[in-house]
């Protein structure tokens, strides 16, 4: 009898590779991107939270950019923690636009929706003040004033100037002009003689006006003589931390670089009659404030005045220029 002989048979079942996967999602995208605070070489853009974090707290935003019908280019090396971003480095007149990625543990989401486009140019905002404000002329019943450009037209052309007055012992100030003054020099109607005025200058642009040009310390001549001009000045704001003791008086001629004080002692008044003149020559002035601890920097000196004889009465027309 032949020996049975049984062998035994493995069977080997191969199952399919397990792939590492997290229990995360990617992030929805953020929401439209929005710009602000646009320069000619920079904009700020913030986008809201994605509806969606993927399960996992989102670890920061990608911000792209592109300029029209241009490649996208990833504008920050780092994620961006905020929910805004300062992008800079654009060219100015160029026009861009942005969208923004969420990254979270599982990766990074799809892009948001693309901002609208903006155009890289310098920022608007209201002018500087006009500058060098004087007073020209006047008479009993209107002053004639003049100033210049602002050193700063805030990105946009000067479209005028506000003439504003105050009369002394309110604090109303009212707008002289109605319409826009295109020029640099104004007569300012209507003034009441023997009444003292305030007067101040503010520059416009599309955006708005001014701050009004302040000459806080402005010498000024209120009659003169052909041998006599009467000076008159404003207090200084500031005293130094001493108050004021008095004051000093130069003059010089329009064809002299010479100062010469023309008070030998200390002026307690804000007014000072400057005598000993030679008819049918012009001169400027200009003050200097007194305390303890010596004598302050002049203010800005006057216009030229002749000195002569005016024709009628004087007139008494106090003019203060801020």
């Amino acid at each position: 009898m032949t020996g049975l002989v049984i062998e035994s048979v493995a069977l080997v079942f191969f199952l399919p590779p397990t792939i590492a996967k997290h229990m995360f999602n990617p992030p929805g995208p953020p929401g439209l991107p929005e710009c602000s605070d646009i320069t000619e070489n920079a904009v700020t853009v913030s986008w809201s939270l994605p509806d969606y974090d993927g399960g996992s707290p989102i670890s920061g935003y990608v911000v792209e950019r592109r300029e029209m019908t241009g490649k996208w280019i990833r504008v920050n090396k780092t994620p961006v923690l905020d929910l805004r971003y300062r992008v800079s480095g654009l060219f100015e007149g160029n026009t861009y636009e942005f969208r923004v990625f969420a990254e979270n543990i599982a990766g990074i989401s799809e892009p948001s929706l693309t901002s609208d486009p903006i155009k890289a140019t310098r920022a608007i905002t209201k002018p500087g003040p006009p500058g060098n404000l004087k007073l020209k002329d006047w008479s009993k019943s209107h002053a004639d004033i003049c100033w210049t450009k602002p050193t700063r037209d805030g990105g946009s052309p000067i479209l005028g100037y506000v003439i504003e007055a105050q009369k002394s012992g309110t604090a109303q100030w009212d707008r002289i002009n109605k319409d826009l003054v295109k020029m640099c020099a104004y007569r300012v109607p209507g003034l009441i003689e023997g009444l003292e005025y305030r007067l101040r200058i503010r520059a416009t642009n599309k955006v708005g006006d001014s701050e009004p040009k302040d000459e806080p310390f402005n010498c000024r001549i209120n009659k003169t003589n052909k041998d006599c001009m009467f000076v008159a000045w404003d207090k200084p704001e500031s005293d130094g931390g001493s108050p004021i003791t008095g004051y000093y008086i130069e003059r010089k001629e329009r064809n002299s670089l010479l100062w010469v004080k023309a008070n030998d002692t200390v002026v307690r008044s804000t007014e000072y009659p400057c005598a000993g003149l030679i008819e049918g020559l012009e001169y400027t002035f200009r003050v200097s404030a007194i305390n303890r601890a010596g004598q302050g920097k002049p203010s800005k000196k006057t216009d030229f005045f002749t000195a002569r004889t005016p024709v009628g009465k004087y007139n008494w027309l106090h003019i203060r220029l801020e």
